[in-house]
C-alpha cells in the first residue's frame, strides 16, 4: 500500500500519465498526417466547431464532472452511487434539451453562429458535447474512486481508436473523417470506462439525492468554464473576421505543440489534485506544495526553451510546409500555456478549500482582459495579436488567484521566484528582437543556465522525494 504522499503522487501521475499520454501522443503523432491530408481552411473549421464545444460541455453537464471527482472520494459505495447516479440523470436530461435548442434555433442565429463552412457539422458538434460530456462525467468519477488502473487503460483504447481509424477514414474523408475518428474513439472509451468500473452498480434508484449539493458545488464553475472560454478561444472568431478561417487553421496549428506543456502540466496536475485533497488539512502541506510546483514549473521552462531553439526544425520533421509560417509563433504561445498553468496550479488552492467562487472571480478578470486585448490587437496584429493577448489575460488570471490565496498558502523564496520569470520572459524577448542567429542562441543558452542556478535547489527537493519511503 503507497501511503508516502510523495510515492502516491508519482503512482497517480503514472496512472494518468497513461491515461492522457495516448490520445495525446497518437494526436502529436498524427500530426504530419493531418497536415498532409487537411487544409489550412479544415483546420480552421475544426478548430470552431471544436472550441464551441468546450463553451456548451460545462452548461450540458452542469459542471458536474468537477463534483463527481472531488465528493465521492472516500465515501461508502451507496453514498458514491448516489452522486453519480444524479450526475448521470440529469446530464443525460441536459442532452436532450441541448438537442431540441439547437434544432429549434432561429435563422439568424444560425447562420451567425454557423456559416456556410459549417453548417454541415451542426450534428457532429451535437454528437461530441453528448459524448463528451458522458466521457467527462465517467473520467473524473472514476478517478473520485480511486480507480486509477482503469482511467490509464481507457486513455489507451481512445488512442488505438484514434489513430486505427484516422488512418483508414481521413485519407477518404478529409475533415470528417477525423471527426468520425474523434467520435469513435470517444464512444468506445465510453463503453470501456462504464464496464470496467462495473457503472450500473453505482446506477442509484434515488438519483437525485445529492443533486442540490453538487449542483452548488458546480454551477459557479459553469460561467468560470464560460470565462476560461472567452480567455482561450475568444479569438477564433475574431480572427475568422479579420485573417479569414486559413488564419484559424494557422493559428491551430501553431497551438499543437505549445499544447504538449499543457499535456505534461495536467497529466501532473490530474493526479496533483488527488493528493491536494487528501494532504490539505496536514501540517506540512505549504512544504509539499511548494517543492512540487518549482519542480514543474522548471520543466515547463526547459520545454519552452527547446521550442524557441528547435521550433523551426520540429515543424520542418513534423508538419506540412504549408503551415511552416506557424512556427513563428511557438515562443509566445508556450508562454501563454505556462502562464495558464501556474494559474491552474494555484488554483488548486480553491478546489480542496471548496472556495470555488474564486475561480470564477479570476476568470471575470481574465476575460475583459482577453476581450479588450484581443480586440485591439488582432486587427492590428494579426495571429501575434491573438498570442499577445492570451499572454497578458492569462498572467491577469495569475496575478488575481496568487492574491485571493496568498493567506491560505503561499509560494515561498518569492524573490528568486521572480529572477527566475523574469530571466524566462527574456528568452522570449531575445527569440522575437534578435535577429542575428548565433547571438540569439547564445543569449537563450546564456539566460537558461542562469534560471539552472537559480533552480539548483530543487534537485536537493528530487532527491529528497526519492529518499522518502
Amino acid at each position: 500500500m503507497v501511503t508516502n504522499k510523495y510515492k502516491r503522487l508519482g503512482v497517480n501521475t503514472l496512472f494518468v500519465f497513461i491515461g492522457n499520454i495516448g490520445p495525446r501522443l497518437i494526436s502529436f503523432l498524427l500530426m504530419p498526417f493531418y497536415t498532409y491530408w487537411m487544409s489550412k481552411e479544415d483546420f480552421g473549421i475544426q478548430d470552431i466547431i471544436y472550441i464551441y464545444s468546450v463553451l456548451i460541455i460545462p452548461y450540458v453537464s452542469l459542471g458536474l464532472y468537477e463534483a463527481v471527482f472531488v465528493f465521492p472520494k472516500n465515501k461508502k459505495i451507496e453514498d458514491q452511487s448516489k452522486y453519480f447516479s444524479s450526475a448521470i440523470f440529469i446530464v443525460f436530461l441536459m442532452c436532450i434539451l441541448f438537442g431540441i435548442l439547437l434544432l429549434l434555433l432561429p435563422d439568424e442565429i444560425n447562420n451567425i453562429l454557423f456559416p456556410d463552412p459549417l453548417k454541415q457539422y451542426v450534428p457532429i458538434l451535437f454528437v461530441f458535447v453528448v459524448l463528451e460530456s458522458f466521457q467527462r462525467i465517467l473520467q473524473s468519477f472514476t478517478r473520485g474512486i480511486d480507480k486509477m488502473k482503469v482511467f490509464s487503460i481507457t486513455g489507451t483504447i481512445y488512442a488505438m481508436v484514434m489513430l486505427i481509424s484516422s488512418i483508414i477514414l481521413i485519407p477518404q474523408f478529409k475533415l470528417k473523417g477525423y471527426w468520425i475518428s474523434l467520435l469513435l474513439a470517444d464512444f468506445i472509451s465510453i463503453l470501456y470506462t462504464f464496464i470496467a468500473i462495473k457503472a450500473l452498480k453505482y446506477l442509484h434508484i434515488k438519483c437525485m439525492t445529492y443533486l442540490k449539493e453538487m449542483l452548488y458545488f458546480s454551477i459557479p464553475l459553469i460561467p468560470n468554464a464560460t470565462m476560461w472560454w472567452i480567455v482561450n478561444s475568444i479569438n477564433r472568431p475574431i480572427l475568422m473576421e479579420n485573417v479569414g478561417i486559413e488564419g484559424v487553421g494557422l493559428y491551430s496549428v501553431a497551438g499543437k505543440f505549445p499544447s504538449i506543456l499543457n499535456v505534461v502540466f495536467t497529466i501532473f496536475f490530474s493526479a496533483f489534485q488527488i493528493s491536494a485533497l487528501e494532504e490539505y488539512s496536514k501540517d506540512n502541506y505549504k512544504i509539499f506544495y511548494n517543492n512540487i510546483f518549482r519542480v514543474i514549473f522548471y520543466i515547463q521552462i526547459i520545454l519552452t526553451i527547446g521550442f524557441e531553439l528547435f521550433g523551426g526544425l520540429i515543424f520542418e520533421c513534423f508538419i506540412d510546409e504549408k503551415f511552416y509560417v506557424a512556427a513563428h509563433y511557438l515562443p509566445i504561445l508556450c508562454l501563454g500555456v505556462v502562464i495558464s498553468n501556474i494559474a491552474a496550479y494555484i488554483g488548486v488552492t480553491f478546489t480542496v478549500t471548496k472556495k470555488t467562487k474564486y475561480f470564477l472571480y479570476s476568470a471575470i478578470c481574465a476575460a475583459i482582459t482577453a476581450l479588450i486585448g484581443n480586440s485591439l490587437l488582432i486587427p492590428r496584429y494579426g495571429i501575434m495579436g491573438a498570442c499577445i493577448a492570451i499572454v497578458i489575460s492569462q498572467s491577469a488570471m495569475v496575478y488575481y488567484r496568487w492574491y485571493k490565496s496568498r493567506n491560505v498558502i503561499n509560494f515561498t523564496d518569492i524573490r528568486k521566484l521572480n529572477y527566475i520569470s523574469i530571466l524566462y520572459v527574456s528568452t522570449i524577448l531575445c527569440y522575437y528582437c534578435i535577429s542575428n542567429t548565433s547571438i540569439k542562441i547564445t543569449c537563450i543558452l546564456l539566460e537558461f543556465i542562469l534560471i539552472t542556478l537559480l533552480n539548483s535547489d530543487i534537485l536537493r527537493n528530487i532527491k529528497l522525494i526519492k529518499r522518502l519511503k
